[in-house]
C-alpha cells in the first residue's frame, strides 16, 4: 500500500525512459552549445594575447581596451547571453517539453502507453516532471563543462567571481524551465505531429522579431523612451543584459517573468483538464 501510495501522481520509471530516450538529442544539443562557447573564448584569447591595439582602427580601440579590462568573464557572459544561444536554448526546451506529450501521438503509440496502468494525470504530470529532468539535466551539464573551459582559458585561475558564474548559468536555467512550462501548457491543448517545426519557426521568429526590435529601441529611444518597455515582452530580458553589458551583477527583470509565466500556467492548468478528454488518436 505505501509504494501504490508514493507513486500515486507520478511514474518514476516513465521519467526515466524518457530521458533515456533523449540521450542522443541531448548529447548532440550539448556539443553544440559547448562548442560555441569554446569558440566565444578561443576568440577572446586571440584578440587580447595576439592583435596590437596599435593596429586597430581609432573607432575600435576603445571596445578592445574595455574588453581586455573587463575581463574574461564578463566577455563570456555578454556572449553567453547572446540571442543566437538563448534561442538555441529555447528550441532545445521547446521540442523537450513539446515532445513530452506529442511524441507518442506523433508517434502513433499512445494507444501502448495507456494500455498500462496508468491515468492521463498521472500521465500529465510524470510527463511535466520528465521535461523539467531533462532540461535540469540538460544544463548542469552545460554549467561544469562551461567551468572548466572557462577555467583552462583562464590558465584554470578561477579568480572570477563563482558566485556571479552559477547566477548567470542559474538565469539560463529559469528562461528555458518558462520556456518548456509554457511550451508544454501549449502541447498539451493542441493536437498534431508537427510540434517541431512549430518550436524551430517559433525560436527563429523570436530570435528575429527580438533583433529586430532591439535595432528600433537602440535608435529611437532618444526620442521615444517607452520603446525601452518593449524588451520586456521578449524571454530573453529575464537576465538584465544591460547590467551585465555595464560591468554589473547578473540581475533579473521580474516584468518578463510574469509576460511569459503568467500563460504558462493559464495552459498548464487548462491543459491539465483538457488532456483527461483529449483524443490522442492521431493515425
Amino acid at each position: 500500500m505505501a509504494e501504490k501510495k508514493s507513486n500515486k501522481y507520478i511514474n518514476p520509471a516513465l521519467i526515466k525512459g524518457a530521458i533515456s530516450q533523449s540521450k542522443k538529442f541531448l548529447i548532440i544539443w550539448f556539443v553544440v552549445i559547448i562548442a560555441l562557447i569554446f569558440i566565444y573564448l578561443a576568440v577572446f584569447r586571440v584578440v587580447i594575447n595576439m592583435v596590437p591595439i596599435e593596429s586597430l582602427p581609432a573607432e575600435l580601440a576603445p571596445q578592445f581596451l574595455a574588453m581586455k579590462n573587463s575581463g574574461i568573464f564578463h566577455f563570456y557572459a555578454l556572449c553567453y547571453l547572446d540571442e543566437d544561444n538563448l534561442t538555441l536554448g529555447y528550441i532545445f526546451s521547446a521540442i523537450v517539453a513539446m515532445a513530452a506529450l506529442l511524441k507518442d501521438e506523433s508517434n502513433n503509440t499512445t494507444e501502448f502507453l495507456f494500455a498500462h496502468p496508468i491515468s492521463r494525470k498521472k500521465m500529465f504530470i510524470t510527463q511535466m516532471l520528465s521535461f523539467v529532468s531533462i532540461v535540469l539535466i540538460f544544463n548542469v551539464a552545460v554549467t561544469l563543462a562551461s567551468l572548466i573551459l572557462l577555467g583552462a582559458f583562464n590558465k584554470f585561475n578561477f579568480g572570477f567571481n563563482i558566485g556571479q558564474f552559477f547566477a548567470l548559468h542559474g538565469s539560463a536555467l529559469l528562461v528555458n524551465l518558462i520556456i518548456g512550462l509554457l511550451m508544454y501548457g501549449i502541447a498539451s491543448n493542441l493536437k498534431g505531429k508537427k510540434y517541431l517545426a512549430l518550436c524551430i519557426v517559433g525560436g527563429i521568429v523570436l530570435h528575429f522579431s527580438y533583433t529586430v526590435v532591439s535595432l528600433m529601441i537602440t535608435f529611437l529611444t532618444n526620442k521615444y523612451a517607452w520603446m525601452e518597455n518593449l524588451r520586456y515582452i521578449f524571454v530573453y530580458s529575464v537576465i538584465d543584459i544591460n547590467k551585465v553589458a555595464s560591468g554589473g551583477n547578473i540581475a533579473l527583470n521580474w516584468q518578463p517573468i510574469v509576460i511569459w509565466l503568467a500563460p504558462a500556467i493559464a495552459l498548464n492548468i487548462l491543459g491539465y483538464f483538457r488532456y483527461q478528454k483529449k483524443d490522442l488518436n492521431c493515425a
